[in-house]
């Protein structure tokens, strides 16, 4: 839950300490590309807040999660932004292999986005250097699978029978 407000959080901090610097200030693109980051953040830590509401809402069995189809392209480039800055800050990269030629997908955008930033979050947080992560889509019969690879020690296999 942490990571859905800290991911933005950081981000924002990012944005705003590069617009002190004063070549940024000087340069109107720029600003006005952290101004629209910070912009989008905040409008994520407000869909945040409305999750909180709906997971309490689902722990007493009221909430019913909405699919809708999505393209899981976009769903990874929209996860993608928002972790953007702090990457960039850590002189880390993102490299995609979208490779899915089917890629329609049954999803709540918002959770399932959120479930790709924390997993790319903590590929940036936990690699010792700087962050290299690939991020890999194929269709396996009438499957779409994601698969991000990252620099990081990893998860004990107990870990990761509670996540996934």
């Amino acid at each position: 839950m942490t990571h859905e407000f800290k991911t933005p959080i950081a981000t924002i901090n990012l944005a705003l300490d590069a617009m002190k610097n004063p070549k940024v200030i000087e340069d109107k693109e720029k600003v006005l590309r952290y101004m629209q980051m910070i912009k989008d953040e905040n409008k994520r830590m407000h869909a945040q807040v409305e999750n909180v509401l709906r997971i309490s809402k689902l722990e007493k069995r009221e909430l019913d999660i909405v699919k809708e189809s999505n393209n899981i392209h976009e769903v990874i480039e929209d996860a993608i932004e928002h972790v953007n800055l702090i990457i960039e800050d850590r002189n880390g990269k993102i490299t995609t292999h979208l490779d899915a030629k089917r890629t329609s997908v049954l999803l709540d955008d918002v959770h399932f986005t959120n479930v790709i930033v924390n997993i790319l979050d903590n590929a940036i947080k936990y690699s010792p250097e700087e962050p290299i992560i690939d991020i890999y889509t194929e269709n396996v019969k009438d499957f779409i699978i994601v698969k991000i690879k990252d620099q990081g020690s990893g998860m004990s296999k107990t870990a990761q029978k509670r996540i996934f």
